[in-house]
Protein backbone atom coordinates (compact mmCIF):
# COMPACT_ATOMS: atom_id res chain seq x y z
CA UNK A 1 0.00 0.00 0.00
CA UNK A 2 1.08 3.46 -0.91
CA UNK A 3 0.04 6.85 0.82
CA UNK A 4 0.92 10.22 1.02
CA UNK A 5 0.83 12.22 3.99
CA UNK A 6 1.40 16.07 5.29
CA UNK A 7 3.95 16.02 8.23
CA UNK A 8 2.58 18.55 10.85
CA UNK A 9 5.72 19.44 12.79
CA UNK A 10 6.65 20.59 16.29
CA UNK A 11 9.13 23.42 15.82
CA UNK A 12 12.36 22.83 17.89
CA UNK A 13 15.58 24.64 18.32
CA UNK A 14 13.17 27.99 18.62
CA UNK A 15 12.78 29.83 15.06
CA UNK A 16 13.31 29.16 11.20
CA UNK A 17 11.22 26.07 9.54
CA UNK A 18 8.59 27.47 7.55
CA UNK A 19 5.63 25.01 7.97
CA UNK A 20 4.70 25.54 4.18
CA UNK A 21 8.42 24.88 2.80
CA UNK A 22 8.03 21.25 5.45
CA UNK A 23 4.53 20.52 4.15
CA UNK A 24 5.60 20.84 0.01
CA UNK A 25 8.01 18.19 1.05
CA UNK A 26 6.14 15.27 -0.18
CA UNK A 27 6.59 11.76 1.92
CA UNK A 28 5.54 8.38 0.39
CA UNK A 29 5.45 5.11 3.12
CA UNK A 30 5.85 2.53 0.46
CA UNK A 31 5.47 -1.28 0.34
CA UNK A 32 7.80 -3.88 0.51
CA UNK A 33 6.10 -7.32 2.00
CA UNK A 34 8.13 -7.62 4.31
CA UNK A 35 7.93 -7.24 7.96
CA UNK A 36 11.85 -7.58 8.54
CA UNK A 37 14.44 -4.79 9.25
CA UNK A 38 15.15 -2.89 6.61
CA UNK A 39 18.81 -1.97 7.60
CA UNK A 40 20.38 -0.52 4.15
CA UNK A 41 19.38 0.21 1.28
CA UNK A 42 20.54 1.56 -2.81
CA UNK A 43 18.74 3.61 -5.89
CA UNK A 44 20.06 3.78 -8.63
CA UNK A 45 17.28 5.87 -10.18
CA UNK A 46 13.66 6.66 -9.44
CA UNK A 47 12.61 3.15 -10.60
CA UNK A 48 15.36 0.24 -9.71
CA UNK A 49 16.33 0.44 -6.12
CA UNK A 50 17.57 -2.38 -3.65
CA UNK A 51 17.87 -3.15 0.01
CA UNK A 52 18.97 -5.75 2.61
CA UNK A 53 17.85 -7.08 6.06
CA UNK A 54 18.40 -8.03 9.13
CA UNK A 55 17.08 -11.92 8.27
CA UNK A 56 19.24 -11.83 5.57
CA UNK A 57 17.41 -11.10 2.56
CA UNK A 58 17.71 -8.95 -0.90
CA UNK A 59 15.00 -7.04 -1.60
CA UNK A 60 14.91 -5.24 -5.47
CA UNK A 61 12.54 -3.71 -7.14
CA UNK A 62 12.42 -2.27 -11.17
CA UNK A 63 8.86 -0.13 -10.77
CA UNK A 64 9.54 2.40 -8.25
CA UNK A 65 9.37 0.07 -5.21
CA UNK A 66 5.49 -1.29 -6.40
CA UNK A 67 6.97 -4.53 -6.52
CA UNK A 68 9.68 -6.23 -5.21
CA UNK A 69 11.43 -9.87 -5.52
CA UNK A 70 13.29 -11.25 -2.69
CA UNK A 71 16.28 -13.22 -2.12
CA UNK A 72 17.46 -15.11 0.55
CA UNK A 73 21.71 -15.08 1.48
CA UNK A 74 20.99 -17.13 4.50
CA UNK A 75 21.26 -16.67 8.37
CA UNK A 76 23.58 -13.08 7.83
CA UNK A 77 22.16 -9.44 9.59
CA UNK A 78 23.05 -7.42 6.15
CA UNK A 79 23.86 -4.09 6.73
CA UNK A 80 24.83 -2.57 3.39
CA UNK A 81 24.36 -2.91 -0.34
CA UNK A 82 25.84 -1.10 -3.42
CA UNK A 83 25.81 -1.59 -7.04
CA UNK A 84 29.24 -0.40 -8.60
CA UNK A 85 27.71 -0.81 -11.84
CA UNK A 86 24.42 -1.77 -13.48
CA UNK A 87 25.07 -5.53 -13.14
CA UNK A 88 28.46 -5.79 -11.03
CA UNK A 89 26.47 -5.50 -6.79
CA UNK A 90 27.83 -6.29 -3.32
CA UNK A 91 26.01 -7.07 -0.16
CA UNK A 92 28.03 -6.86 3.35
CA UNK A 93 26.89 -7.35 6.59
CA UNK A 94 27.58 -9.76 10.14
CA UNK A 95 30.22 -12.39 10.35
CA UNK A 96 32.31 -11.05 7.39
CA UNK A 97 29.75 -11.15 5.16
CA UNK A 98 30.69 -10.40 1.51
CA UNK A 99 28.02 -11.30 -1.11
CA UNK A 100 28.80 -10.45 -5.18
CA UNK A 101 26.58 -10.50 -8.11
CA UNK A 102 27.49 -10.21 -11.79
CA UNK A 103 24.61 -10.13 -13.06
CA UNK A 104 22.23 -7.61 -11.86
CA UNK A 105 21.37 -9.78 -8.52
CA UNK A 106 19.97 -13.14 -10.43
CA UNK A 107 22.77 -14.72 -8.78
CA UNK A 108 25.13 -13.98 -5.33
CA UNK A 109 28.25 -14.95 -4.99
CA UNK A 110 29.55 -15.91 -1.80
CA UNK A 111 33.35 -14.15 -0.92
CA UNK A 112 32.76 -13.82 2.86
CA UNK A 113 36.13 -12.37 5.01
CA UNK A 114 36.88 -13.11 8.24
CA UNK A 115 33.86 -14.15 10.51
CA UNK A 116 35.41 -12.36 13.57
CA UNK A 117 34.63 -8.48 11.40
CA UNK A 118 31.20 -6.98 11.07
CA UNK A 119 31.21 -5.46 7.71
CA UNK A 120 28.31 -1.95 7.77
CA UNK A 121 29.41 -0.35 4.66
CA UNK A 122 30.43 -0.38 1.19
CA UNK A 123 30.78 1.74 -1.74
CA UNK A 124 33.26 2.87 -4.86
CA UNK A 125 34.39 5.68 -6.55
CA UNK A 126 34.81 4.37 -9.71
CA UNK A 127 34.47 0.96 -11.37
CA UNK A 128 37.55 0.03 -9.47
CA UNK A 129 38.76 1.54 -6.49
CA UNK A 130 35.88 0.39 -3.62
CA UNK A 131 36.23 0.02 0.12
CA UNK A 132 34.31 -1.45 2.86
CA UNK A 133 34.28 -0.29 6.44
CA UNK A 134 33.27 -2.52 9.39
CA UNK A 135 34.78 -2.98 13.19
CA UNK A 136 36.43 -6.17 14.33
CA UNK A 137 35.36 -7.19 18.23
CA UNK A 138 39.60 -7.61 20.04
CA UNK A 139 39.07 -9.81 23.59
CA UNK A 140 39.83 -6.55 25.46
CA UNK A 141 35.74 -5.52 24.30
CA UNK A 142 37.00 -2.50 22.05
CA UNK A 143 35.73 -2.46 18.18
CA UNK A 144 38.94 -1.83 16.22
CA UNK A 145 38.15 -0.41 12.68
CA UNK A 146 38.17 -2.77 9.54
CA UNK A 147 39.24 -0.97 6.54
CA UNK A 148 39.76 -2.98 3.41
CA UNK A 149 40.28 -1.83 0.02
CA UNK A 150 39.64 -2.79 -3.45
CA UNK A 151 41.54 -1.59 -6.87
CA UNK A 152 40.03 -4.16 -9.14
CA UNK A 153 36.10 -3.56 -8.88
CA UNK A 154 35.65 -5.64 -5.94
CA UNK A 155 37.72 -9.19 -7.09
CA UNK A 156 40.32 -9.01 -4.16
CA UNK A 157 40.47 -6.74 -0.92
CA UNK A 158 43.39 -6.02 0.98
CA UNK A 159 43.43 -4.39 4.38
CA UNK A 160 44.28 -0.94 5.11
CA UNK A 161 45.77 0.00 8.43
CA UNK A 162 44.01 2.50 10.50
CA UNK A 163 44.06 3.72 14.22
CA UNK A 164 40.51 4.57 14.25
CA UNK A 165 37.41 2.88 16.20
CA UNK A 166 33.54 1.51 15.50
CA UNK A 167 34.13 2.34 11.82
CA UNK A 168 29.93 2.28 11.20
CA UNK A 169 29.27 4.55 8.06
CA UNK A 170 31.08 5.58 5.09
CA UNK A 171 30.17 8.70 2.35
CA UNK A 172 31.52 9.10 -0.96
CA UNK A 173 31.45 12.25 -3.05
CA UNK A 174 32.81 12.41 -6.37
CA UNK A 175 35.70 10.34 -7.91
CA UNK A 176 38.00 11.25 -4.61
CA UNK A 177 36.29 12.39 -1.81
CA UNK A 178 35.27 10.08 1.32
CA UNK A 179 34.36 9.91 4.94
CA UNK A 180 33.94 7.58 7.60
CA UNK A 181 31.96 7.63 10.57
CA UNK A 182 33.46 6.09 13.57
CA UNK A 183 33.74 6.50 17.47
CA UNK A 184 35.51 9.66 18.78
CA UNK A 185 35.95 10.79 15.07
CA UNK A 186 35.65 11.02 11.68
CA UNK A 187 37.76 9.61 8.63
CA UNK A 188 38.39 11.51 6.04
CA UNK A 189 40.27 11.04 2.21
CA UNK A 190 40.32 13.62 -0.54
CA UNK A 191 42.97 10.81 -2.35
CA UNK A 192 40.37 8.35 -2.90
CA UNK A 193 41.43 6.43 -0.63
CA UNK A 194 45.41 6.82 -0.81
CA UNK A 195 45.53 7.82 2.55
CA UNK A 196 43.13 8.95 5.52
CA UNK A 197 43.17 11.78 8.18
CA UNK A 198 41.68 10.89 11.62
CA UNK A 199 39.45 14.41 12.51
CA UNK A 200 39.16 14.01 15.95
CA UNK A 201 35.64 14.52 18.00
CA UNK A 202 35.11 14.09 21.82
CA UNK A 203 36.26 9.90 22.50
CA UNK A 204 32.22 9.49 24.12
CA UNK A 205 30.97 10.68 20.54
CA UNK A 206 29.27 7.74 18.98
CA UNK A 207 29.18 9.34 15.14
CA UNK A 208 26.57 6.86 13.01
CA UNK A 209 25.74 8.57 9.78
CA UNK A 210 27.38 11.60 7.66
CA UNK A 211 26.42 13.74 4.48
CA UNK A 212 28.44 15.85 3.00
CA UNK A 213 27.07 18.29 -0.06
CA UNK A 214 30.55 19.07 -1.05
CA UNK A 215 34.21 18.72 -0.18
CA UNK A 216 33.65 21.39 2.51
CA UNK A 217 30.38 21.32 4.05
CA UNK A 218 28.89 18.49 5.62
CA UNK A 219 27.07 16.82 8.78
CA UNK A 220 27.35 14.12 11.10
CA UNK A 221 25.03 12.61 13.76
CA UNK A 222 25.03 9.70 16.13
CA UNK A 223 24.15 8.13 19.53
CA UNK A 224 22.48 11.09 22.24
CA UNK A 225 21.20 13.00 19.41
CA UNK A 226 24.46 14.12 18.28
CA UNK A 227 23.92 16.28 15.04
CA UNK A 228 27.35 18.56 13.77
CA UNK A 229 28.48 20.39 10.84
CA UNK A 230 31.55 21.37 9.19
CA UNK A 231 32.78 24.05 6.93
CA UNK A 232 36.00 23.04 6.38
CA UNK A 233 36.09 19.17 5.18
CA UNK A 234 35.25 17.93 8.92
CA UNK A 235 38.61 19.09 10.47
CA UNK A 236 36.53 21.09 13.09
CA UNK A 237 32.85 20.36 13.51
CA UNK A 238 30.16 22.57 15.01
CA UNK A 239 27.47 21.16 17.67
CA UNK A 240 23.98 22.22 16.78
CA UNK A 241 22.23 21.37 19.76
CA UNK A 242 20.80 17.99 20.93
CA UNK A 243 17.80 17.25 18.93
CA UNK A 244 16.68 14.22 21.06
CA UNK A 245 18.28 11.62 23.58
CA UNK A 246 17.82 9.21 21.47
CA UNK A 247 20.31 8.06 18.68
CA UNK A 248 20.49 8.86 15.18
CA UNK A 249 21.95 6.60 12.37
CA UNK A 250 21.85 8.94 9.01
CA UNK A 251 21.24 12.66 7.74
CA UNK A 252 20.69 13.27 4.21
CA UNK A 253 20.03 16.85 2.18
CA UNK A 254 18.03 16.88 -0.77
CA UNK A 255 19.45 20.67 -1.44
CA UNK A 256 21.75 23.18 0.34
CA UNK A 257 18.47 23.92 2.56
CA UNK A 258 16.39 20.57 2.77
CA UNK A 259 17.64 17.74 5.04
CA UNK A 260 16.63 15.03 7.29
CA UNK A 261 18.28 13.40 10.27
CA UNK A 262 16.98 10.07 11.52
CA UNK A 263 17.19 7.52 13.89
CA UNK A 264 15.31 5.48 17.17
CA UNK A 265 11.72 5.15 17.46
CA UNK A 266 10.57 7.09 14.10
CA UNK A 267 12.42 10.36 15.18
CA UNK A 268 12.68 12.25 12.02
CA UNK A 269 14.12 15.74 12.14
CA UNK A 270 13.87 18.46 9.14
CA UNK A 271 15.11 21.34 7.98
CA UNK A 272 14.53 23.89 5.60
CA UNK A 273 17.09 26.37 6.42
CA UNK A 274 20.39 24.52 5.76
CA UNK A 275 20.40 23.10 9.40
CA UNK A 276 19.68 26.42 11.44
CA UNK A 277 16.43 25.26 12.83
CA UNK A 278 14.65 21.88 12.85
CA UNK A 279 11.45 20.81 12.93
CA UNK A 280 10.59 17.28 14.72
CA UNK A 281 7.99 15.11 13.57
CA UNK A 282 7.59 11.48 15.50
CA UNK A 283 3.76 10.14 14.66
CA UNK A 284 4.60 9.74 10.66
CA UNK A 285 6.51 6.22 11.47
CA UNK A 286 7.09 4.80 14.82
CA UNK A 287 10.09 2.32 14.33
CA UNK A 288 13.21 2.70 14.32
CA UNK A 289 15.11 4.56 10.97
CA UNK A 290 18.41 2.97 9.85
CA UNK A 291 19.41 4.72 6.72
CA UNK A 292 18.96 7.29 4.24
CA UNK A 293 19.91 7.47 0.29
CA UNK A 294 19.84 10.70 -1.96
CA UNK A 295 19.46 10.18 -5.44
CA UNK A 296 19.10 13.59 -7.60
CA UNK A 297 15.93 14.98 -6.06
CA UNK A 298 14.26 11.89 -4.24
CA UNK A 299 15.50 10.70 -0.87
CA UNK A 300 14.95 6.86 0.63
CA UNK A 301 14.42 6.29 4.11
CA UNK A 302 14.48 2.43 5.50
CA UNK A 303 13.90 0.85 8.97
CA UNK A 304 12.28 -1.20 11.06
CA UNK A 305 9.20 -3.64 10.26
CA UNK A 306 9.63 -3.64 6.28
CA UNK A 307 9.82 0.53 6.15
CA UNK A 308 10.77 2.39 2.94
CA UNK A 309 9.76 5.94 2.73
CA UNK A 310 10.40 8.37 -0.64
CA UNK A 311 10.84 11.86 -0.01
CA UNK A 312 10.40 14.46 -2.68
CA UNK A 313 9.26 17.47 -3.34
Amino acid sequence: MKFKVLLLAVLILATGCEKKNLIEMKWDKLSTGTTENVTGIFFENDSKGWAVTSAGNILHTEDGCKTWTTHDLGDYYLEDIFFAEDDDGFAVGSDGCLFHTKDGGKTWIDESLDQKIWLYDIGFWDDDEGIIVGVNKTESGSLDGVLLASHDGGDTWQEVYNDMIGMSSLFMRGSQLGWITCTGSVGSTTNGGETWEKNILDDRDVVRGCFFHNAQSGWIVGHGGLLASTNDGGWSWQRKGQLTEQNLYAVGFLSMLEGVAVGENGKMFLTVNSGNSWAIDSNFVKVTLRDIEVVEDRMWICGDDGTIISVHK
